[in-house]
């Protein structure tokens, strides 16, 4: 139960749960000290997350398995504590493993700590060559740090391994069939139909939301019009624009990612305030529109309308954080929790405003009908 409310991005339940099983006398072992560590990684409890890593040492005599170190240096990259992480790392009895490292390395990735990366980076592809995750994770550093020619050199080094990534790709189940999306996908039979939506929608963030695109997430030595471009054909958007055009308004959207998030993609499901109090063709508050839940690997987020903002990157505090959202005239885009459980429940209610019509109905997003 500690392990899935850490899934769903619930670290204060998974927390009180704990708390419970020692009101209980419960004696918590290894696995529960990991299933906590996990839950509150996931939903940026640090004080708490440190807290559990000392009892569990000092109350329970239970000695750290690698995997624990691993939860904790997640944790406190996560939250951009890097030089602490880095420090708990140099300070273990036993060697880090290979899952601790990349821990540090994906962080530093997140938080653009290119210098403490590239340590990293070193010591993951040392420990682990064989696996082509690490040479994905190195060359996104380098290509951070505008190192093309060490990124060619990564990118050679995999090919003699005759490594292969997974590519990105996301997938979606409408009418009992899966559907799946890789970047800039258009093998699926309606794919035409998928664009024109993406384009709609797109247009409509541009103009209506102030969206632009962060191209700093586009690691790859091309021009800016192509970055754009490659943004634009992400996997979860062209998921997202399916979803659109082949289910009826009121259906939950849920999509499946099989990496995480990247940062573009959460600003690009974050819209204006004002959209959410559209009171375009049924786009009212009564049952929060129409959500859209996703899954970045083994986390739960949803994107549901209604709320004044969001709090950035949780429970995917592993996705680089939502940046700046260009604001409306008179105000500007607002960062709050959501509640105390730390769900993500970030606005993304554009959804239903262009399934409900054109751009004209989001021209006067202060009118509301008697019914909203």
């Amino acid at each position: 139960m500690i392990n899935a409310y850490g899934m769903h991005g619930r670290g204060k339940a998974a927390v009180d749960l704990f708390k419970q099983m020692e009101d209980e006398s419960l004696v918590p072992d290894h696995v529960t000290f990991l299933a906590l560590l996990y839950a509150c990684s996931h939903s940026g409890l640090v004080d708490e997350g440190r807290k559990f890593y000392e009892a569990m040492k000092n109350e329970y005599q239970l000695e750290p398995w690698p995997e624990h170190c691993t939860c904790l240096v997640d944790l406190l990259g996560r939250a951009n504590h890097l030089e602490e992480a880095f420090q708990i790392v140099e300070r273990m009895q036993t060697e880090p493993t290979a899952a601790i490292w990349r821990a540090l390395l994906g962080a530093c990735q997140t938080h653009s700590n290119k210098s403490l990366g590239e340590i990293a980076a070193q010591k993951l592809l040392e420990l682990d060559p064989e696996n082509p995750r690490n040479y994905v994770l190195t060359s996104n550093i380098l290509a951070a740090k505008g190192r093309w020619d060490d990124v060619a050199d990564i990118r050679m080094r995999m090919k003699e391994k005759q490594l292969k990534k997974d590519p990105a790709c996301s997938w979606i189940e409408v009418g009992n069939k899966v559907h799946t999306f890789i970047a800039r996908d258009r093998s699926h039979p309606q794919s035409y139909e998928i664009y024109e939506k993406l384009g709609q929608i797109i247009d409509i963030l541009e103009t209506e939301g102030g969206y632009v695109a962060q191209t700093e997430f586009v690691l790859h030595d091309v021009e800016e019009k192509e970055k754009v471009k490659m943004l634009h054909g992400h996997s979860e958007r062209l998921a997202m624009a399916y979803a659109l055009i082949s289910t009826p308004e009121g259906t939950p959207i849920r999509i499946t990612k099989n990496l995480r998030v990247c940062g573009d993609c959460h600003t690009f499901t974050t819209v204006r305030r004002h959209l959410a109090t559209a009171s375009s063709g049924g786009l009212g508050r009564p049952a929060l529109g129409r959500p859209a839940l996703g899954r970045p690997e083994m986390e739960f987020w949803v994107h549901r309308m209604g709320f004044d903002g969001f709090r950035s990157g949780d429970p995917c505090l592993g996705c680089p954080p939502a940046l700046s959202l260009k604001a409306g005239k008179s105000e500007k885009a607002k960062t709050t929790r959501i509640n105390g459980e730390g769900t993500v429940e970030l606005i993304i209610c554009f959804i239903e405003a262009i399934n409900a019509g054109s751009k004209k109905q989001l021209a006067n997003p202060t009118k509301k009908s008697k019914k909203d």
